[in-house]
């Protein structure tokens, strides 16, 4: 009889911590794994080079007689890494706003981290002759090792 309670009472106690184990498992194979900071942020570099490599003080001369236009921009790599590869899309337009062309360009060398590089007089062809405005956008970069 006495051994009989006392199997009793053990069964109900492990019956009881029963839960309690299972929700301590169950927790913490719930609890979200956090990346890497540093990892993170190098696949936003990698995936993002447009939010990091920004383009200011634009300007461009069209050439009549040729087609084509020099531009002249400057280039900030806002990343702690460096670039290379990097690729510009050119979008020609009218006044009214519409698309007459759309080009990519690719800009040569290695663009340091936090550099800011001057591009002068890239040329670019077959530009359409009524191109009154066009904007300039990062399309594609690499991080270079």
């Amino acid at each position: 009889m006495l051994n009989s309670r006392r199997s009793v009472l053990i069964q109900v106690f492990l019956f009881a911590m029963i839960p309690w184990f299972a929700s301590d498992g169950a927790t913490q194979a719930r609890l979200p794994q956090r990346p890497d900071p540093q990892a993170q942020l190098i696949s936003n570099y990698s995936l993002y080079p447009d939010r990091y490599i920004r383009i200011s003080k634009e300007a461009w001369k069209y050439d009549e007689a040729a087609h084509c236009a020099l531009h002249s921009f400057e280039m900030k790599n806002i990343a702690g890494v460096a670039y290379s590869g990097i690729e510009i899309r050119l979008i020609y337009q009218r006044a009214d706003g519409k698309v007459l062309r759309s080009q990519v360009a690719k800009i040569p060398g290695i663009l340091a981290a936090y550099e800011l590089r001057k591009i002068r007089d890239l040329k670019v062809s077959n530009v359409p002759a009524g191109s009154d405005q066009v904007l300039v956008s990062v399309t594609k970069a690499t991080i270079h090792p």
